[in-house]
């Protein structure tokens, strides 16, 4: 009981905090949202938390799996303002895109706290001040077309998963980047730009952050690409293991081992096809009636019927109807046969009947009253003919 409201507890808990999560990244992106003074494109129209999910939201893409934002791109959006220190609160932001536009003011400090950013760019804007501490997962960092000003911060020297640094400003080199002459850059084949004294190729435009659902996509195809490769196999294995093999005379003896399946395959799913005639001399010759010749043939039962119960001097119930006692002629024309538990009923209107003590007809084809000791009548006929 006690492991119960636990396990309650930890639900309630967990759920909060998600909810509180998300609510976290609402208020900053709404934050952000206001702090927009000029939306010429009216992207920020479909802000609207009344309308649709954030995760909805022009520029925003959240985690498949927790509805958290995790790229924010409102790049060439022609966006006028600035940036909230609550942009820190985005915990899952891995990609945030803000080039190509006219924010202003300082870059906050609290863009240091995304540590799992890799994507930084917010280049082409109009921000001043400092650059901000970074984080050790940056991939990307692109602060060129600004007016920074000061020192670059010895964290940015120790980004040891660095790809691109686009700084295109004056700054004061300090920490890894004082002293040119010492610094190596062997094995790092894909930096570009940067500090002209490295004599490094010009950066070519950043790329865009890698969507997560594109490598979720990419998992997922590889998963059913396996489960197709073992589904296969085991259907190869299982067809092996079961093929039918040729037949010989000694295997006729062996018919008690014979699987059902090699049945089922020999005889094409127990096709009236392959009903032979007993005369293994004679060329094989089908049994099989036409629609016609069945119709005709219930017709001559259904007619020897109404002959015993309504045209004989004495009303009679054949008791025992069933497909072997219906005999056929050279013209497929049926008739009914075997009389030995025929019953004389001399009053129809009655439950009185002349008939055998024992059971009136064969099991499966005589009605249920039969069995409990009920008197034989024409209608027992009619269900057995049904």
């Amino acid at each position: 009981m006690k492991l119960l409201l636990y396990l309650h507890l930890s639900i309630i808990v967990m759920s909060i905090a998600i909810s509180s999560c998300e609510s976290n990244d609402l208020l900053a992106l709404q934050d952000l949202k206001n702090r927009i003074t000029d939306d010429p494109l009216h992207v920020m129209a479909f802000w609207n938390d009344h309308s649709s999910h954030f995760c909805n939201w022009t520029g925003v893409t959240c985690s498949p799996y927790n509805d958290r934002v995790i790229n924010l791109d409102l790049s060439s959006r022609k966006l006028v303002g600035t940036i909230p220190s609550s942009i820190g609160n985005l915990s899952f932001l891995t990609g945030l895109h803000l080039e190509n536009n006219s924010f202003h003011g300082e870059i906050p400090q609290a863009i240091g706290l995304l540590l799992q950013l890799e994507h930084l760019n917010l280049s082409s804007n109009s921000f001043s001040g400092k650059i901000p501490t970074t984080n050790l997962l940056l991939h990307v960092i692109d602060f060129s077309q600004n007016g920074l000003t000061g020192d670059v911060p010895y964290s940015i020297g120790k980004l040891k998963s660095l790809v691109r640094l686009n700084l295109k400003v004056r700054f004061q080199m300090k920490g890894s980047f004082a002293n040119t002459s010492a610094f190596s850059i062997n094995g790092n084949n894909r930096l570009c730009g940067g500090v002209p004294n490295l004599h490094l190729s010009e950066c070519s435009k950043a790329t865009k952050h890698l969507d997560s659902r594109v490598l979720l996509a990419v998992i997922v195809t590889l998963a059913l690409s396996v489960l197709v490769l073992c589904s296969c196999a085991a259907y190869y294995k299982l067809s092996n293991s079961t093929k039918a093999q040729p037949w010989n005379a000694e295997q006729l003896f062996e018919i008690p081992r014979t699987t059902y399946r090699a049945i089922h395959r020999a005889t094409d799913g127990f096709s009236d096809a392959n009903l032979h005639t007993e005369n293994d001399d004679q060329q094989h010759q089908t049994k099989k009636l036409s629609f016609i010749q069945r119709l005709n043939i219930a017709i001559d039962v259904a007619s020897a019927l109404d002959y015993l119960h309504n045209h004989c001097q004495t009303p009679t119930a054949h008791c025992d109807l069933k497909p072997s006692n219906i005999l056929l002629d050279e013209d497929m024309s049926a008739h009914v046969g075997d009389f030995g538990l025929a019953t004389f009923l001399f009053d129809t209107s009655s439950s009185n009947s002349q008939s055998p003590a024992a059971l009136k007809g064969s099991i499966g084809y005589i009605p249920t009253e039969y069995g409990s000791g009920g008197q034989a009548s024409t209608f027992g006929d009619v269900y057995s003919y049904c």
